[in-house]
């Protein structure tokens, strides 16, 4: 006996059967992207002292159970674009750091670098950055009490450890629908 069933039924009927079997063995936890204040699409308002002047910075953040997923696109006014991205837990732990560097004549650069995370609280995190030559960087990054605007502190170090702040970087949380739509 030969049974016809449509394609489109069939991959309803699987879906449904595997979401059932993800729901009955817990094996799968679905995660609201509005659970952690971080979460979202950022997008540079201000900049003072940290970078030059004119420049475009948008950040992708996305925390999920205790790890940071980061990404960073930047463009300065002459044209050079710089793609940073790491995936790490807010353990204070060093993990790789990506870079991607492209010149405004075309010549590419891939660094790499290491970042610690850290979560002081709900609305205030770390993140150390040491780049190829050693140098580290850290950014602390403080959210409104809004939630819509973040605040990130450029710090560097001296050769005693002490901090200096040396620029501000402001963010607006960038406003999408559920389909990620502005």
């Amino acid at each position: 006996m030969r049974i016809e069933i449509k394609t489109s039924s069939l991959v309803i009927a699987v879906l449904f059967f595997l979401l059932l079997c993800a729901c009955e063995t817990n094996r799968v936890q679905l995660i609201s992207s509005n659970d952690d204040p971080y979460t979202g699409v950022w997008v540079l308002q201000e900049s003072e002292g940290a970078i030059p002047r004119g420049t475009s910075q948008k950040l992708t953040i996305q925390v999920v159970e205790n790890y940071e997923i980061y990404r960073s696109e930047l463009i300065v006014p002459e044209g050079k674009r710089q793609v940073t991205f790491y995936a790490a837990p807010y353990d204070g732990v060093e993990q790789p750091s990506n870079t991607v560097v492209v010149e405004a004549n075309g010549n590419v650069a891939w660094n790499e670098g290491f970042v610690r995370v850290r979560k002081n609280s709900h609305l205030v995190r770390e993140r150390y950055w040491k780049n190829d030559d050693g140098k580290i960087r850290l950014l602390r990054r403080s959210l409104t009490r809004g939630l819509d605007e973040m605040h990130s502190q450029v710090v560097e170090f001296d050769n005693h450890g002490n901090e200096n702040v040396v620029g501000t970087l402001v963010f607006r949380r960038e406003k999408v629908d559920g389909w990620g739509r502005k």
